[in-house]
């Protein structure tokens, strides 16, 4: 039987991405622009080297979904509003603050897993129904963040979780979706999302 790989993560500063954001936002870009943005590709895959590959193991074995892709590739670009899973993009922040954007990176690539198994995602199961009433942006985030929550347990421990956690207070929607996952428990949620 073949083995299952973890993928592999390409993180890449797209000169180009980042022109384009520039541009959309009527900004000013400059070759220094692009010389940090290189400088932060480069000490976000160092900061991210040690731990990827155990997290990405984490995230499949908690979540009991795989992964899809055997690459991702993840752009940092400067100057936009928030981070996405697909095109898989991180903002660039200063430097001293780079465990952040890892985080954020986690965060994603839970999101991107997910998006990757959506074919086998039951989205009318009892907790959906349950909970049908709820603002869209919270049912979105239910099963997202229940996973997120089995995943970081496991990664980074109970009491970063709490704290991770509590970094969404000011999100309303995010926050409600934490207090179901709290009350129904994680893993009762994933095993109705995944029947």
């Amino acid at each position: 039987m073949k083995s299952h790989k973890l993928p592999k993560l390409e993180v890449e500063y797209a000169w180009g991405y980042d022109a384009i954001v520039h541009a959309a936002k009527k900004q000013r870009f400059s070759t220094r622009d692009m010389a940090f943005g290189r400088s932060f590709a480069t000490k976000f895959r160092k900061e991210i080297k040690a731990s990827l590959n155990k997290f990405l193991a984490i995230a499949e074995k908690e979540s009991s979904l795989k992964w899809r892709q055997s690459h991702i590739k993840c752009y940092v670009v400067h100057g936009i509003d928030f981070d996405i899973e697909d095109p898989l993009t991180i903002k660039i922040i200063h430097s001293g603050r780079i465990k952040v954007a890892v985080e954020t990176l986690y965060h994603e690539l839970i999101h991107l897993l997910i998006e990757q198994n959506k074919d086998f995602i039951r989205n009318n199961n009892y907790i959906a129904r349950k909970y049908r009433k709820e603002p869209l942006d919270v049912k979105d985030h239910i099963f997202d963040q229940a996973v997120m929550w089995k995943v970081y347990n496991k990664f980074f421990g109970p009491k970063k979780t709490q704290h991770v956690i509590a970094s969404y207070r000011n999100f309303p929607e995010h926050m409600r979706a934490w207090r179901i996952i709290k009350k129904e428990g994680p893993e009762r949620i994933i095993e109705a999302y995944l029947r």
